[in-house]
C-alpha cells in the first residue's frame, strides 16, 4: 500500500491521521479536497471534493454521496457531533439576490443540514422575505434554528424553527 507521501506527490496536505484531528486538506492541481470530522465518541467524516476547473463541488459524508444537484461551498461545520451544515449557492429567483466579488456563494445563501443519526438531508431555501446573507444554524433543544446573520444569532431572533428530528417519510 502506498505511504501517504506517495499518494499525494504534488499536492498539499494539512492535518494529521483521522481521529486526532477535526479535519485536514490537501490540493493538486485543479482539485481541493476538505475532510471535516465530527467532534465525540462517535465521530463522522464529511468530505468536499473540490474540482475548480469545473466549479463544482461534492460532498460525502460517511462514504454516502450527500447533496447532489446543488451548489455547495467547499467548506462545512458540524453541529453537536450529528448535523453537519454547509452553504450553498442561489437561489437565482430571490427579490434580493445578488451577485459580486468578495461574495463566498451568492448574496442570498441557502443552507444544507445533513443528520447522520436519521441519515436524512434538508436543504433550506430562504423565502421571499427571508434574507440570509450569513446564515448561522442553532441547535437549541429538540430544534435547529436558522438565523438571517451573526447579529440574528446574537440577539436569538430566528428566521425559521424547525425540528430536529426529521418528519417520518
Amino acid at each position: 500500500m502506498p505511504s501517504a507521501a506517495e499518494e499525494v506527490p504534488h499536492g498539499e496536505r494539512e492535518g494529521p491521521v483521522p481521529g486526532s484531528c477535526g479535519g485536514f486538506h490537501g490540493s493538486w492541481g485543479d482539485f481541493e479536497v476538505h475532510v471535516r470530522f465530527s467532534g465525540g465518541g462517535d465521530r463522522h467524516r464529511a468530505v468536499f471534493w473540490h474540482d475548480r476547473a469545473a466549479s463544482a463541488v461534492r460532498l460525502w459524508v460517511d462514504g454516502v454521496p450527500v447533496g447532489a444537484g446543488c451548489d455547495l461551498d467547499s467548506y462545512g461545520h458540524w453541529l453537536d457531533g450529528r448535523f453537519l451544515v454547509v452553504r450553498a449557492e442561489g437561489p437565482d429567483d430571490h427579490p434580493r439576490q445578488s451577485y459580486g466579488p468578495g461574495l463566498p456563494v451568492t448574496g442570498i445563501v441557502p443552507v444544507l443540514i445533513h443528520d447522520v443519526a436519521h441519515g436524512s438531508t434538508r436543504t433550506l431555501i430562504p423565502g421571499p422575505h427571508e434574507i440570509w446573507a450569513d446564515p448561522q444554524v442553532a441547535l437549541a433543544g429538540e430544534t435547529l434554528r436558522v438565523y438571517a446573520t451573526r447579529e440574528a444569532g446574537a440577539a436569538d431572533v430566528p428566521d425559521r424553527i424547525l425540528p430536529a428530528r426529521p418528519a417520518p417519510e
